[in-house]
């Protein structure tokens, strides 16, 4: 990960740790409303690729909000390139939840 002033600014503005954080804190409140153990790690590393991929963003908002199973069976396009978005934004995603540490959010 480079240092903040060495990025982009279209990388500072969309990838912000705050901005990415607020985005997990949301996610990781919703899930707990749900199932009173939290949200596991694992799941956590997916909410950014998910939410911040335009055309996944769209195919989820239209849909229901049942099995993420079901809308990848009726989407298959959900999973092009999925795994390297992933794995891309790992470092903004562990800056984020850092951040969220941080801030005890």
């Amino acid at each position: 990960m480079k240092p903040w002033h060495q990025r982009p600014i279209e990388i500072r503005n969309l990838f912000n740790p705050a901005f990415c954080g607020l985005i997990l804190s949301r996610a990781m409140t919703g899930y707990e409303e749900d199932d009173d153990r939290g949200m596991p790690f694992s799941l956590a590393l997916l909410i950014l690729p998910l939410c911040l991929h335009k055309e996944t963003r769209s195919i989820l908002a239209k849909g229901s909000r049942s099995y993420f199973l079901k809308a990848i069976e009726t989407h298959p396009e959900m999973l092009v390139g999925f795994p390297r978005r992933t794995t891309d934004m790992m470092s903004y995603t562990f800056e984020a939840l850092g951040l969220l540490i941080a801030t005890e959010n």
